[in-house]
């Protein structure tokens, strides 16, 4: 199109421009209270959040162990409670009926699961605790029953009807598939049992092999190097669950699992394990700092929790957890690859999907404490790098083929410039 062109269009335009002509006026005005419901039923990023919301409001209620039950009609998940006064449903009706938000961190999260399981298609979804019923039809709905023993909090949801590729998926997966995932990952630091459908989900560090093809994975080793428990003042402590400290004995300052015995081959350390299994395969080396507190058999209470996989791959994970339950996680370059922490989120701010921690100057703080934590514990690492070159299986008796490999491999990793 030419500059002639151009100048015959704007004369155009002029010629039949106009003034506007005022058609009506008023005032626009926003329904709060709406507008709020509508954000509440979509913040939660996964469909089955809602589930972890529900976790989290036991766990700030000082509740017991999680149990999981599903039905081809319903699924609950129940909690028991030293105290029920905070989560009746009958103290829930006028928190949950009005906008403004609790003082109560267990009513907040119950509540959100609530929007979250209304957001996700759920057609009827309840809470039962203190003999009665608050049930989340159109509006809550206070009701009677049902006579439960004192005590015992319970969530149930009914979803929608499914449609014939839905239920063909049913016929063909598990049905609780979903939900087991989500909370073996988001779950597995719960302080306390959690069990989906009558079986206990492991807990603390995940030891799940994820590849067949990994330079690792048929050596007749643990799964993780090391871990460290340890405490700052800097740091809020929390319950770290899964320790089976029965298995392990302290030698000076670490502990080591009995199941393995080091001998010395070849110039490095050659395991020997009496009881091997995969699915459980232990750590090696264990370290508590000065600070941080064995509780009992299963837990230890400290500021941050390290891991060392021997994969060696990747950035660092961390995972800040928030009433038994991990937000997403953060994944960084800080000490030995592949590193996972896990720090308390408490007084951290989190983003609308309530499991995102927002980058402040609070948040930076803390990962600033933590990465001193990690280092240290990074440098202990290093120091011990002759007990990780770990070579036989007293199952096989024989020493694996690939084992120059593996110490090649093993000592690159280890010594690397981080």
């Amino acid at each position: 199109m030419g500059v002639g062109s151009d100048l015959d269009i704007e004369h155009f335009v002029e010629r039949i421009s106009e003034d506007g002509q005022l058609d009506s006026q008023g005032q626009f005005s926003l329904n709060v209270d709406r507008a709020q419901e509508k954000i509440e039923r979509s913040q939660l990023l996964g469909e089955r959040d809602f589930l972890l919301k529900v976790a989290q409001a036991c766990q700030a209620a000082r509740g017991g162990p999680l149990s999981f039950r599903s039905t081809r009609k319903e699924h609950t998940l129940r909690c028991r409670f030293e105290s029920d006064s905070t989560l009746t449903a009958a103290t829930l009706v006028d928190d949950f009926s009005t906008a403004a938000g609790s003082e109560s961190r267990a009513v907040r999260h119950l509540k959100t699961a609530f929007a979250g399981a209304r957001g996700a298609g759920i057609s009827d979804v309840s809470w039962s605790c203190g003999g009665q019923t608050l049930r989340l039809s159109d509006t809550f709905k206070l009701e009677n029953g049902p006579d439960s023993e004192p005590g015992w909090g319970e969530f149930c949801w009914r979803g929608p009807k499914l449609t014939l590729p839905q239920r063909l998926k049913r016929i063909f997966a598990s049905a609780n598939a979903e939900v087991q995932s989500l909370l073996y990952e988001r779950a597995r630091y719960y302080p306390e049992v959690v069990e989906v459908d009558g079986r206990k989900i492991e807990r603390g560090w995940d030891r799940y092999f994820p590849s067949a093809r990994s330079w690792y994975r048929r050596m007749s080793v643990p799964y993780y190097l090391m871990e460290g428990y340890y405490a700052d003042p800097g740091l809020p402590r929390f319950l770290f669950p899964g320790l089976r400290m029965e298995q392990w004995q302290r030698r000076g300052s670490l502990y080591r699992w009995k199941g393995y015995r080091p001998q010395r081959k070849r110039g490095v350390n050659a395991v020997y394990s009496e009881h091997w299994n995969a699915t459980a395969a232990p750590t090696l080396l264990r370290e508590f700092g000065p600070d941080a507190t064995v509780l009992d058999d299963s837990h230890v209470e400290c500021g941050i929790a390290i891991a060392l996989p021997l994969t060696l791959e990747g950035p660092t994970e961390i995972r800040f957890l928030i009433d038994g339950v991990t937000s997403l996680p953060k994944r960084m370059e800080l000490g030995l690859p592949g590193l996972q922490c896990v720090v308390s989120g408490e007084g951290l701010n989190l983003d609308l999907s309530n499991f995102g921690i927002v980058e402040d100057e609070a948040y930076k703080r803390r990962l600033n404490i933590a990465g001193d934590r990690i280092r240290s514990f990074t440098s202990i690492v290093q120091r011990l790098q002759g007990n990780f070159l770990l070579l036989e299986n007293r199952v096989t008796g024989a020493q694996h083929p690939s084992a120059d490999t593996f110490e090649k491999e093993l000592t690159r990793r280890l010594t690397g410039d981080f």
